[in-house]
């Protein structure tokens, strides 16, 4: 049959054209979703690129922060060598003097100790001298390693971050703004390397007793070496910035002190005809304080002996009230008093409590260390247990029964609102009081001089271990290692037959414009830091570490100067994106 057509025309081939059109639409949308994907292939690629150079520049800045922490463990334990030569010498010198002073009380056969022990103390002095060259010239050589790598590592690290992605046509850097100032360490002194060589000893001889369970720390042994060589490095270590070694010491003195306690005790200063005069300031002091000693019971004066207000009691009495005030430095830490108990009656005159009399229980004689109690009087952070407050005054007349309180708990009854008493009405008011100070201990820290003369050493700077710069804190700008990496994103393959859909018009307005420009350039940032415990040396403790961070631009304008200048020397263009970075930075989670 013949086919028929439709009044008007020939309508065959019509949805040809249709297709055509859709075919265009069609492949601008399945290039779209191949560029779509390509580009955040590209994207992810190049973050993924920039991460890595900013990270790996950050974990070879923490190991070489861990390689000078190396260096300084390696000093210390070098120079530990010494250190136990010379108390092993020390120790031989000691007993030589003990040996020598008690000779007296033994009849001489301590005497038989002293040749072995000065062999020990000659043998190991002269293995002391033909060690310290060697050790000194290896602390030099370490000295010189930790600074070559602190000054090296920021450029190795910023010049290996990217080092191997020319090849896939990457181009950008990886660099904190301080790479020019090297790593954040200084030289510290030689005498803390002495110091950390004790703690070695410390260690060593406390590791055995720590592993048993003694209480180190309680016992106060567990820094004895250290605190020695730490400030006697001249002679443990044979060099020095200080003058004569010296340690420091506390010592405990007990008070009241008259000046023939004080002349007696400069005892160990005196000899030859001096010792007669300070035997007889000995024997005075003995036989007044024999005199003044309270009744242990009751803390008051000894029967049969002077109890006058001019008398051994008395007298020391007022002169340890006025000496173990606790406004005194150092305050005193152990009191001796007299307390007693007392009841006092009030009467009400229609105006006020009127004082009638007091009584007294027997007095009793109380001590803060043997009885475990608190400071007796002063402010209150002394923590006072009778009263706020210490009077100085003992009595203002010659009568020695007109005793004034060191301080007391007395005071006048209570009268409760609305309950206003009656005219002679009476009430009884207990109290506590501190009748006398006896006695007091007062820790004094000093400083006892081993010896004179002028310094042994240039101070050791040659041979001295690094430390962290002063005000250093962790997340400065100094530890930030920020990276820029771009790579030319216009040879993706998709991105020309996406502009099909476009018949050779021109690209539509872009409300995103201004991101555009990051289309082929990642950054990142890392920082390497301190993973340690509060209080931890960071330049003891091998705990560098590195992490990727948030990025951020820096706040310093001197610091921002020279990120854009680093951009400059390369390729990336980096620099003229960081206006519009710094304004967008905060809307980056990255």
């Amino acid at each position: 049959m013949q086919a028929t057509h439709p009044p008007g025309g020939d309508d065959r081939g019509a949805i040809s054209l249709i297709a055509v059109f859709f075919a265009v639409f069609a492949i601008a949308m399945l290039y779209s979703l191949i560029g779509t994907a390509q580009a955040i292939a590209f994207r992810e690629g190049l973050q993924d690129h920039a991460d890595k150079a900013a990270l790996s520049s950050a974990i070879l800045h923490a190991r070489s922060m861990n390689l000078i922490v190396l260096i300084n463990l390696v000093m210390a334990g070098l120079l530990a060598i010494l250190v136990a030569l010379k108390l092993v010498e020390g120790l031989a010198i000691l007993g030589i003097i003990v040996a020598a002073g008690l000779a007296w009380i033994t009849g001489g056969s301590t005497l038989a100790a002293i040749p072995p022990l000065k062999s020990v103390r000659d043998s190991v002095s002269s293995l002391y001298d033909s060690t310290k060259d060697p050790v000194y010239e290896a602390l030099t050589a370490l000295h010189d390693m930790a600074s070559t790598v602190r000054d090296v590592a920021p450029m190795v690290a910023a010049a290996a971050a990217l080092s191997n992605e020319d090849a896939n046509g990457l181009h950008g850097f990886a660099a904190s703004t301080r790479t020019t100032e090297g790593l954040p360490v200084v030289d510290d002194s030689f005498d803390y390397l002495c110091a950390k060589s004790g703690g070695i000893i410390d260690d060593l001889w406390t590791a055995p007793l720590t592993n048993a369970g003694v209480p180190i720390d309680t016992l106060g042994l567990g820094d004895v070496v250290e605190g020695m060589t730490g400030t006697l490095s001249e002679w443990f270590c044979g060099d020095s910035s200080g003058g004569p070694p010296s340690y420091p010491h506390t010592r405990t003195k007990g008070y009241p002190s008259t000046a023939d306690d004080e002349e007696c005790q400069a005892s160990e200063a005196v000899s030859g005809e001096g010792e007669a005069a300070v035997s007889d300031a000995c024997t005075r002091a003995s036989r007044y304080q024999a005199a003044a000693d309270p009744d242990g019971t009751t803390g008051a004066c000894r029967t049969g002996e002077d109890c006058s207000v001019t008398g051994p009691y008395e007298t020391n009495a007022a002169r340890a009230r006025e000496q173990c005030s606790p406004e005194g430095t150092p305050r005193p830490s152990q009191y001796v008093y007299q307390q007693r108990h007392g009841t006092v009656d009030y009467e009400w005159d229609g105006e006020a409590w009127r004082l009638l009399d007091r009584r007294y229980d027997t007095p009793r004689l109380m001590g803060t260390k043997k009885h475990g109690l608190p400071l007796p009087c002063g402010p209150k952070e002394l923590n006072p247990r009778v009263a706020v407050g210490y009077n100085k005054i003992v009595r203002q007349s010659s009568d020695v029964s007109e005793l004034i309180p060191v301080c007391s708990t007395e005071s006048l009854p209570l009268t409760l609102p609305g309950h206003t008493p009656r005219k002679g009405d009476r009430m009884t008011v207990e109290f506590e009081e501190v009748t006398h100070i006896l006695g007091c201990v007062v820790q004094i820290k000093e400083s006892v001089e081993l010896g004179s003369g002028e310094s042994g050493g240039d101070g050791g700077d040659e041979k001295s271990p690094k430390k962290m710069r002063e005000g250093i804190k962790l997340g400065d700008e100094i530890f930030q290692i920020r990276s820029f990496v771009q790579r030319d994103a216009g040879a993706l393959d998709a991105s020309r037959a996406v502009r099909l859909a476009l018949w050779d018009r021109p690209s539509p307005g872009d409300p995103l414009s201004a991101l555009r420009q990051f289309s082929d350039v990642g950054f990142a940032q890392a920082e390497y830091f301190y993973d340690g415990k509060v209080g931890e040396e960071w330049m003891w403790n091998m705990k560098w570490r590195a992490r990727l961070v948030r990025f951020h631009l820096p706040d310093d304008g001197n610091d921002l100067a020279i990120l854009a200048g680093l951009c400059a020397e390369t390729d990336t263009g980096c620099d003229g994106l960081l206006p519009t970075l710094k304004q967008l930075e905060a809307v980056i989670a990255h």
